[in-house]
């Protein structure tokens, strides 16, 4: 079970602290959170992640999902086995990653929008590489061109497998 209690506030601001419970442990917060994309901080391993105080990390669900794939995870034990991370690890939707793998492809943005691909894109612009729907999206691996689709249900599906 997870759950969140408030344990201060500001008398300036809407500031507060607070602390985050859950099955792999507590997180103090404000927090950094690190940014485990495949289930591992690039250029850290698992005990550096401890000796930097990092609480709490990120992964992909979209990046795990094609590689190594949600059924490993879950033969493996789910995500804190796979990896051997020992604390709070939570994933993100994927969506994210449909823009800048997709929208982002086909127009040359990014994270950041560039004034030169903001003046190219104009209003009803359609990408080549993605496809929305009110169920999801459809577009292709970045790693071998199949196809893939991700909705809300997917999404949480894979989450689910992966047991973030």
């Amino acid at each position: 079970m997870i759950s969140f209690r408030i344990t201060a506030k500001s008398k300036k601001s809407r500031a507060r602290l607070g602390t985050i419970t859950t099955p792999h442990g507590i997180v103090q917060t404000p927090s950094f959170v690190g940014v485990a994309t495949q289930g591992t901080i690039k250029a850290l391993d698992v005990r550096q992640t401890e000796k930097v105080g990092t609480q709490l990390l990120i992964a992909n669900t979209y990046h795990l999902h094609l590689r190594p794939g949600e059924n490993i995870i879950k033969r493996a034990g789910g995500i804190h086995q796979y990896t051997g991370i020992k604390k709070p690890l939570m994933t993100d939707s994927g969506g994210f990653q449909v823009f800048s793998l997709g929208f982002g492809k086909d127009f040359g943005t990014g994270k950041i929008l560039k004034e030169k691909a903001d003046a190219q894109i104009k209003h009803g612009d359609q990408p080549q590489h993605v496809k929305i729907t009110e169920q999801g999206v459809a577009f292709k691996s970045y790693i071998d061109g199949s196809p893939v689709f991700l909705g809300p249900k997917e999404s949480i599906r894979i989450q689910e497998k992966i047991g973030a």
